[in-house]
């Protein structure tokens, strides 16, 4: 779902992008794109914790998807916003935007994956296992068709509509970012 986690984050972007330029004046909305496989960051972990759970022998409930929750995607927003404050990057904007990528990763897979029980974790129940999903990738094995032609649709709709509404000018906050 890499693809379309991408692809559906891009149109969300510029639609976020397009409303804060009009509200605020800049176009922050590329953290959006940056923000769009953060929740994915418990893959890579994965391996690091079963070499942590073979050297003590103390099973942690640590499986792809526990960062897919509401408190983790507090936490990582908070945390990306304190380290881009420190760049230069105003505190509030890569908060946001962080907070938006994220929540838009888990929408789409709320909804690919069946995973809606989860997001309020550790308020509700815990991810225990795989879940049942009607998602499979059938383009290369790396996107499901269907899926990715929704995402692509949508990108070129809100461009097209952002395009309409500002000009051309637009695409040059996301080849050329500033964040001040």
């Amino acid at each position: 779902m890499r693809l379309e986690h991408l692809f559906f984050n891009l149109a969300i972007a510029i639609v976020c992008g397009m409303a804060y330029q009009r509200l605020a004046g800049r176009d922050p909305s590329v953290i959006i794109l940056l923000a769009a496989f953060l929740p994915d960051l418990d893959v890579p972990m994965h391996i690091g914790v079963h070499v942590l759970e073979w050297i003590s022998g103390i099973m942690v409930p640590f499986v792809h998807g526990s960062f897919h929750n509401l408190p983790a995607l507090a936490a990582i927003s908070l945390g990306v916003a304190f380290v881009a404050s420190r760049f230069g990057i105003r505190f509030w904007d890569a908060g946001l935007c962080t907070a938006i990528g994220y929540g838009t990763h888990m929408v789409c897979d709320a909804v690919a994956f069946n995973e809606v029980p989860y997001l309020l974790w550790p308020l509700g129940p815990a991810r225990t296992g795989p879940v049942p999903y009607w998602y499979s990738p059938d383009l290369f094995h790396i996107a499901q068709g269907s899926v990715l032609a929704v995402a692509v649709a949508l990108v070129l709709l809100v461009a097209l509509a952002r395009t309409l509404i500002e000009g051309r000018g637009w695409i040059r906050h996301y080849t050329h970012p500033t964040f001040t």
